[in-house]
């Protein structure tokens, strides 16, 4: 997706890229959930699955209207 919001940007489309930031800062919850399935720790992994994935998909969410919203502007 970032390099597509790139694209467009060289192209003379104002498109921000705020909105994929929570995707970079789901790398370490993303690194910590397979640390957990490769070593089997259960709890672990469901407790990042329960509490951690949840924020993450809803702001992601938003950042995704946000680009929906400026390509139909288009």
């Amino acid at each position: 997706m970032k390099k597509g919001v790139e694209h467009l940007r060289s192209k003379g489309y104002d498109i921000s890229m705020e909105a994929f930031a929570c995707w970079d800062n789901s790398l370490g919850i993303f690194r910590e959930m397979l640390s957990a399935f490769e070593t089997r720790d259960w709890v672990t992994l469901s407790d990042l699955i329960q509490y951690e994935l949840p924020p993450l998909f809803e702001e992601g969410k938003k950042g995704l209207s946000e680009i929906s919203e400026r390509l139909l502007e288009i």
